[in-house]
């Protein structure tokens, strides 16, 4: 399996596989960093040879990392609520000019010399999706005018 989809895997089983692009994008560069340095592993299995010591530093550490998973999610819930209420009280056209920025700033990421090229993959994913989510709306406001 690639690292991508073990990413998507890892996000999937986290339930964090909802996030909006910038978020997301965010939380598969953490999960690419520590996957990279094998500090988080998709299937957690830990050799027969390892260490008392060693162990239980990598299960507090896990704990520590779940704990922030969660964490995430919560907060995801608590900006989906926020955003709906602001979406309520937004234009066709605040909505439109509100996309466009989103994909514009995650264009300006991909600029980034220091990125992989499975996070300009992802980036680019994201970008897409942003662009169709964008034409939604356009054609949404077309269509009420």
């Amino acid at each position: 399996m690639d690292l991508f989809a073990n990413i998507q895997k890892y996000l999937q089983q986290r339930g964090l596989q909802e996030l909006p692009p910038e978020a997301q994008g965010l939380v598969q560069n953490i999960i690419y960093e520590l996957m990279e340095k094998g500090l988080v592993k998709t299937d957690q299995t830990f050799s027969l040879e390892t260490k008392n010591e060693d162990f239980a530093r990598i299960s507090y550490l896990s704990a520590i990392i779940e704990q922030n998973w969660i964490l995430i999610q919560q907060n995801q819930r608590i900006a989906d609520k926020l955003d709906k209420l602001i979406d309520l009280s937004m234009s066709p056209q605040e909505k439109i000019e509100e996309q466009t920025n989103i994909v514009a700033n995650l264009r300006k990421q991909l600029n980034n010399p220091k990125l992989s090229s499975t996070n300009k993959d992802i980036l680019n994913q994201q970008i897409s999706e942003g662009n169709k989510k964008l034409n939604q709306l356009k054609k949404q406001l077309r269509k009420n005018t």
